[in-house]
């Protein structure tokens, strides 16, 4: 359960969620990627700072407006790595053109590992590594239509998880692969 007492840490550009700590979890929404990316690049992507050039009002300690243009945009947490991390891949998006909403069934390179570095996420010169633990899949090729199913990894072995069904697979990779949720759990040196 989450201590409601512990604050979050929250960071938020154009009024979307990218990252909220709550107690030992920490939630990242990577945004939809038109090209295949590794699940490494997505997070250093996600990590990497952002030139903004529009125009910002804020206040500074004396309570006078300013305004700054040419910042950058940093996506970084300043706390100690949370034991579990859970990670939404945002695989939806709206199509003007169509005036429909499309899904990105592109495969995610998994490394064979399962494991991920999120040094760049908590600003660290040493490696941070986390492991796939789990995942939610959409099974179908439409935002629409399709089916959900979970693949877990339990006592070092991977289920697939399918409604009433729970079957035993070798190699998960496949199926995560085209995950939309995932939990990492650190690995602890």
């Amino acid at each position: 359960m989450v201590n409601p007492c512990i604050p979050l840490n929250t960071i938020r550009t154009n009024g979307t969620l990218k990252m909220e700590q709550k107690g030992e979890i920490l939630y990242i929404t990577l945004p939809l990627q038109s090209k295949v990316l590794s699940f490494q690049n997505m997070i250093n992507d996600f990590a990497a700072d952002v030139q903004i050039t529009d125009n910002i009002t804020f206040t500074d300690e004396n309570l006078q407006e300013k305004i700054v243009n040419n910042y950058v945009e940093k996506q970084i947490i300043d706390s100690e790595p949370p034991k579990f991390i859970n990670i939404f891949y945002n695989r939806i998006a709206y199509d003007k053109n169509f005036s429909r909403v499309i899904k990105n069934s592109n495969a995610i390179d998994i490394d064979n590992k399962l494991e991920v570095d999120l040094r760049k996420i908590f600003n660290s010169e040493e490696k941070i590594l986390y492991q796939i633990v789990s995942a939610v899949v959409h099974i179908g090729n439409s935002a629409d239509c399709g089916h959900y199913v979970s693949v877990v990894k339990k006592n070092e072995k991977w289920y697939i998880c399918n409604d009433s069904s729970v079957k035993i697979i070798s190699n998960p990779i496949n199926e995560l692969a085209h995950g939309s949720i995932f939990l990492l759990e650190r690995i602890d040196k």
